[in-house]
């Protein structure tokens, strides 16, 4: 399988469709084709973390 590279900017997009909470993780997770260990690991990013940070600033 060809492993495929997400940008950061694609990642925020699935992630933040997470934390809205309107549609199950497993659904966000099927539609993109990741699994949910890939979805935690978007969201437990270093970098990913430091975005929310400047954002609520």
């Amino acid at each position: 399988m060809k492993r495929r590279k997400w940008t950061s900017q694609q990642k925020f997009q699935i992630v933040l469709e997470g934390l809205k909470g309107t549609i199950p993780l497993a659904e966000i997770c099927s539609r993109h084709q990741i699994s949910q260990a890939l979805y935690l690991r978007m969201f437990l990013c270093d970098k990913f973390l430091r975005g929310i940070v400047w954002i609520g600033e």
